[in-house]
């Protein structure tokens, strides 16, 4: 293959293996080249966005686990695609932070996850925009396509535990929670660091006997606060929110051990308190971020002990019937997947609104805070039998509804509007408020 020159799938086939049409062919489970097309993947090859659908989820999560660069191929026109040269995965991200911004910025909301490729040394820099007939007003965001991945700046940092001195009654519920796709959020010590703040990552570390490891993984969901010392109320000790996504069981943890090899041993793993930052230890000979192999490691890890990376990818239960089958997987898709309702919530709080039901104007966290800091039930406008089976659900497509207005929508044997329901609870307040007064 030569730097610059045009093949059509089938040649990319006969060379490498693989599906004709993928964006990731496989050949014997392994990814072995990539092909971006740029109505679709604007930045690629520096970040390819991750689209929904258990095949596509599945060949990026091998490439982000692969270690060897593969050739990517770029698309110029109808079966036109230009070598650019070898990349491997630098990062993949499938936070919530990101994929809100993902899928805001290019207007979807099936964007599952992100790809950030690193080109290999061994080429020599190629101008992308030249392979595209893209207007001319669009190559000034295509002129960083040849450039090194745009991987987050933001720093990650090392929280501890150590079970010896505090008691996580509620690690096997965190642990449950976690692998059905919501988001469990702890209150945790920084350990008098204030550096540490909101949207930063956070790995959560076991101290202490064995095992000892990484044990959760997230995302920091306020500013650093005082609070009192968890072991003497007497004190103050400083705390951050944490939105963990991953949570494992002790013996599931990626052992310590096990991060001394490479550029993570550079990392001071040996951290006595929290709030250190994942970072090589100064005159280590390490120059550069160590979070992409770290968060390589642990996506590794994860893999090993089938871990679901996507609640959505979960084994869905088989029903019996051609009919039974392809509602059982609307159901679980279109009502279930966590992925969608977390997006959802996240729309409303990044407009700083409480999770408010938009038929009663209930709010969960007004009542049984801390219980309901985040609950909300999410509702299907448009009836899931109604949908065809590759119908793309939009976030304007849901509703945040309170339980109750959500089990009175579907109470009748045609679907209530929102809105409809809406105006029966206001009448009844109104005529409730007027009787009230006539009694007084």
């Amino acid at each position: 293959m030569l730097l610059g020159e045009a093949y059509t799938r089938r040649q990319i086939h006969d060379r490498f293996g693989g599906g004709l049409v993928t964006y990731l062919p496989k050949k014997d489970g392994r990814v072995t080249c990539g092909c971006f097309d740029l109505a679709l993947n604007p930045e690629a090859p520096a970040k390819v966005l991750v689209g929904d659908g258990p095949d596509i989820r599945a060949e990026a999560r091998q490439f982000a686990v692969q270690r060897h660069y593969v050739p990517v191929f770029i698309k110029r026109s109808e079966n036109n695609w230009v070598y650019v040269g070898d990349y491997k995965v630098a990062a993949f991200k499938s936070d919530v932070p990101t994929l809100l911004e993902e899928n805001r910025n290019n207007g979807k909301t099936d964007i599952t996850g992100v790809l950030y490729l690193e080109r290999s040394p061994e080429n020599p820099p190629l101008q992308i925009p030249s392979l595209t007939t893209a207007p001319s007003d669009a190559s000034a965001s295509n002129n960083s396509q040849a450039k090194e991945p745009a991987i987050s700046s933001r720093p990650a940092y090392l929280l501890t535990w150590n079970p010896g001195r505090w008691n996580w009654r509620k690690l096997s519920t965190s642990v449950s929670a976690t692998r059905a796709g919501e988001i469990v959020r702890c209150r945790w010590s920084t350990g008098g660091t204030r550096k540490i703040h909101l949207g930063d990552r956070a790995f959560l570390l076991v101290q202490g006997e064995e095992p000892r490891g990484i044990i959760a993984s997230g995302y920091v969901a306020s500013e650093v606060y005082e609070g009192p010392d968890w072991e003497d109320g007497s004190k103050t000790e400083t705390y951050v929110e944490v939105d963990f996504e991953v949570v494992v069981s002790r013996d599931s943890v990626l052992r310590r051990k096990d991060l001394f090899d490479g550029v993570l041993g550079s990392v001071h793993w040996d951290a006595e308190s929290s709030g250190n930052e994942i970072k090589p230890k100064p005159n280590s000979g390490v120059n550069g971020s160590v979070l992409p192999e770290f968060e390589r490691r642990w996506l590794e890890h994860l893999f090993s002990i089938k871990y679901p990376i996507h609640p959505s990818d979960i084994e869905q239960p088989q029903v019996s019937g051609i009919e039974g089958k392809r509602k059982q997987r609307l159901h679980w898709y279109k009502e279930r997947d966590p992925r969608i309702v977390r997006l959802k919530k996240q729309q409303a709080l990044d407009r700083n609104e409480p999770l408010r039901c938009e038929a009663c104007s209930f709010v969960f966290k007004h009542t049984y805070d801390p219980l309901g800091d985040s609950f909300i039930e999410c509702h299907h406008t448009r009836p899931i039998a109604s949908l065809d089976e590759d119908h793309q659900t939009k976030l304007e497509d849901l509703a945040l509804l309170c339980s109750n207005c959500h089990r009175m929508i579907h109470s009748t044997s045609e679907l209530l509007d929102v809105m409809q329901l809406r105006a029966i609870v206001e009448a009844n307040r109104a005529a409730l408020a007027v009787a009230v007064q006539a009694n007084n």
